[in-house]
Protein backbone atom coordinates (compact mmCIF):
# COMPACT_ATOMS: atom_id res chain seq x y z
CA UNK A 1 0.00 0.00 0.00
CA UNK A 2 1.26 3.48 -0.80
CA UNK A 3 0.59 6.43 1.48
CA UNK A 4 1.59 9.82 0.07
CA UNK A 5 3.77 8.01 -2.49
CA UNK A 6 5.62 5.94 0.14
CA UNK A 7 5.21 2.18 0.28
CA UNK A 8 3.81 1.12 3.66
CA UNK A 9 3.95 -2.58 4.42
CA UNK A 10 2.33 -2.71 7.85
CA UNK A 11 -0.95 -4.38 6.80
CA UNK A 12 -0.09 -7.35 9.01
CA UNK A 13 -0.16 -5.18 12.14
CA UNK A 14 -3.30 -6.34 13.92
CA UNK A 15 -4.22 -5.41 17.49
CA UNK A 16 -6.44 -7.32 19.86
CA UNK A 17 -8.33 -9.33 20.60
CA UNK A 18 -10.92 -7.56 22.67
CA UNK A 19 -13.13 -10.49 23.67
CA UNK A 20 -16.83 -10.32 24.45
CA UNK A 21 -19.54 -12.94 24.83
CA UNK A 22 -22.46 -12.08 22.58
CA UNK A 23 -24.64 -13.46 19.82
CA UNK A 24 -23.10 -11.44 16.98
CA UNK A 25 -23.50 -12.31 13.33
CA UNK A 26 -20.14 -13.51 12.08
CA UNK A 27 -18.85 -14.94 8.82
CA UNK A 28 -16.81 -18.02 9.54
CA UNK A 29 -16.50 -20.27 6.53
CA UNK A 30 -13.27 -22.09 7.33
CA UNK A 31 -11.10 -22.68 10.34
CA UNK A 32 -8.25 -20.90 8.53
CA UNK A 33 -10.37 -17.75 8.29
CA UNK A 34 -11.36 -18.07 11.93
CA UNK A 35 -7.71 -18.25 12.93
CA UNK A 36 -7.22 -14.83 11.31
CA UNK A 37 -9.36 -13.28 14.01
CA UNK A 38 -13.02 -13.77 13.26
CA UNK A 39 -13.67 -15.68 16.46
CA UNK A 40 -11.90 -17.21 19.43
CA UNK A 41 -10.68 -20.79 19.09
CA UNK A 42 -9.87 -23.38 21.74
CA UNK A 43 -6.59 -25.33 21.81
CA UNK A 44 -7.95 -27.83 19.26
CA UNK A 45 -8.87 -25.11 16.76
CA UNK A 46 -12.62 -25.30 17.39
CA UNK A 47 -14.70 -22.16 17.68
CA UNK A 48 -15.83 -21.33 21.22
CA UNK A 49 -19.58 -20.57 21.02
CA UNK A 50 -20.72 -16.97 21.60
CA UNK A 51 -17.20 -15.78 22.29
CA UNK A 52 -16.18 -13.12 19.79
CA UNK A 53 -12.81 -11.46 19.46
CA UNK A 54 -12.62 -7.99 17.97
CA UNK A 55 -9.40 -7.25 16.13
CA UNK A 56 -8.23 -3.86 14.96
CA UNK A 57 -5.97 -2.86 12.08
CA UNK A 58 -4.62 0.69 11.74
CA UNK A 59 -6.21 2.89 9.09
CA UNK A 60 -3.23 4.20 7.15
CA UNK A 61 -5.12 6.47 4.79
CA UNK A 62 -8.55 8.08 4.57
CA UNK A 63 -8.52 8.35 0.75
CA UNK A 64 -11.43 5.93 0.36
CA UNK A 65 -13.47 8.04 2.76
CA UNK A 66 -12.46 11.33 1.14
CA UNK A 67 -13.48 10.00 -2.29
CA UNK A 68 -16.90 8.88 -1.01
CA UNK A 69 -17.57 11.85 1.31
CA UNK A 70 -15.92 15.15 0.34
CA UNK A 71 -15.73 17.87 2.97
CA UNK A 72 -18.90 20.02 2.85
CA UNK A 73 -18.69 23.47 1.33
CA UNK A 74 -21.07 26.33 2.18
CA UNK A 75 -24.01 26.59 -0.22
CA UNK A 76 -24.90 29.85 -2.02
CA UNK A 77 -27.60 30.63 0.55
CA UNK A 78 -24.96 30.33 3.29
CA UNK A 79 -22.94 33.34 2.17
CA UNK A 80 -22.60 36.65 3.98
CA UNK A 81 -21.82 40.07 2.57
CA UNK A 82 -18.51 41.58 3.69
CA UNK A 83 -16.39 44.48 2.44
CA UNK A 84 -14.57 41.85 0.33
CA UNK A 85 -17.83 40.71 -1.25
CA UNK A 86 -19.75 37.50 -0.64
CA UNK A 87 -17.90 35.17 1.75
CA UNK A 88 -18.81 31.74 3.10
CA UNK A 89 -20.58 31.80 6.45
CA UNK A 90 -18.90 29.00 8.37
CA UNK A 91 -21.23 29.63 11.32
CA UNK A 92 -24.44 29.09 9.34
CA UNK A 93 -26.56 26.44 11.14
CA UNK A 94 -27.15 24.36 7.98
CA UNK A 95 -23.43 24.31 7.15
CA UNK A 96 -22.59 23.34 10.75
CA UNK A 97 -25.15 20.50 10.57
CA UNK A 98 -23.55 19.15 7.35
CA UNK A 99 -20.10 19.48 8.90
CA UNK A 100 -21.25 17.56 12.00
CA UNK A 101 -22.70 14.79 9.81
CA UNK A 102 -19.41 14.67 7.86
CA UNK A 103 -17.51 14.22 11.15
CA UNK A 104 -19.87 11.45 12.28
CA UNK A 105 -19.39 9.62 8.97
CA UNK A 106 -15.61 10.02 9.18
CA UNK A 107 -15.58 8.55 12.71
CA UNK A 108 -17.91 5.72 11.64
CA UNK A 109 -15.70 4.90 8.67
CA UNK A 110 -12.65 4.81 10.97
CA UNK A 111 -14.46 2.43 13.35
CA UNK A 112 -15.57 0.08 10.57
CA UNK A 113 -12.25 0.14 8.74
CA UNK A 114 -10.26 -0.52 11.94
CA UNK A 115 -12.53 -3.43 12.89
CA UNK A 116 -12.50 -4.90 9.36
CA UNK A 117 -10.24 -7.87 10.38
CA UNK A 118 -12.92 -8.89 12.91
CA UNK A 119 -15.35 -9.56 10.06
CA UNK A 120 -18.32 -8.69 12.29
CA UNK A 121 -21.52 -7.21 10.87
CA UNK A 122 -23.25 -4.32 12.61
CA UNK A 123 -26.95 -3.93 11.94
CA UNK A 124 -27.55 -0.80 9.89
CA UNK A 125 -23.86 -0.12 9.19
CA UNK A 126 -21.73 -1.32 6.32
CA UNK A 127 -18.27 -0.39 5.06
CA UNK A 128 -19.64 -0.71 1.51
CA UNK A 129 -22.42 1.86 2.06
CA UNK A 130 -21.25 5.43 2.87
CA UNK A 131 -24.79 6.48 3.78
CA UNK A 132 -24.58 4.24 6.89
CA UNK A 133 -21.22 5.49 8.17
CA UNK A 134 -22.82 8.18 10.31
CA UNK A 135 -24.80 5.56 12.24
CA UNK A 136 -21.97 3.18 13.15
CA UNK A 137 -21.42 4.31 16.73
CA UNK A 138 -25.14 4.10 17.52
CA UNK A 139 -25.36 0.64 15.91
CA UNK A 140 -22.52 -0.64 18.08
CA UNK A 141 -23.93 0.99 21.23
CA UNK A 142 -27.26 -0.81 20.65
CA UNK A 143 -25.47 -4.17 20.80
CA UNK A 144 -22.95 -3.60 23.59
CA UNK A 145 -23.18 -2.46 27.18
CA UNK A 146 -21.28 0.75 27.86
CA UNK A 147 -18.24 -0.94 29.45
CA UNK A 148 -17.82 -3.27 26.44
CA UNK A 149 -18.25 -0.35 24.05
CA UNK A 150 -15.51 1.55 25.90
CA UNK A 151 -13.25 -1.52 25.68
CA UNK A 152 -13.89 -1.65 21.94
CA UNK A 153 -13.01 2.06 21.67
CA UNK A 154 -9.75 1.33 23.51
CA UNK A 155 -8.94 -1.22 20.80
CA UNK A 156 -9.70 1.39 18.09
CA UNK A 157 -7.46 3.95 19.82
CA UNK A 158 -4.67 1.41 20.34
CA UNK A 159 -4.73 0.32 16.71
CA UNK A 160 -4.61 3.89 15.38
CA UNK A 161 -2.39 5.54 17.97
CA UNK A 162 1.22 6.37 17.23
CA UNK A 163 3.39 4.44 19.64
CA UNK A 164 7.18 3.85 19.61
CA UNK A 165 6.85 0.52 17.74
CA UNK A 166 4.83 2.13 14.95
CA UNK A 167 7.20 5.07 14.78
CA UNK A 168 10.12 2.66 14.38
CA UNK A 169 8.28 0.65 11.71
CA UNK A 170 7.41 3.85 9.83
CA UNK A 171 10.98 5.12 10.15
CA UNK A 172 12.37 1.84 8.77
CA UNK A 173 9.89 1.87 5.90
CA UNK A 174 10.78 5.46 5.07
CA UNK A 175 14.54 4.83 5.29
CA UNK A 176 14.31 1.70 3.15
CA UNK A 177 12.52 3.78 0.50
CA UNK A 178 15.26 6.41 0.65
CA UNK A 179 18.02 3.80 0.23
CA UNK A 180 16.38 2.23 -2.82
Amino acid sequence: MKVDGIEVNNDDAVYGPFVIQRGWKIHTETTDEAKKGECILDDDGNRIPNLIGFWGRPVWTMEEFDDACPFPEPLPNELVFTPKGKQPDYKHPEFLARKKEYSRKRWGYLLLKTLEPSNVEFEGASLDDPSTWGDVEEAIKKELPEYEFKGLLDLIYEANAIDPQKQEANRNTFLSQRRA
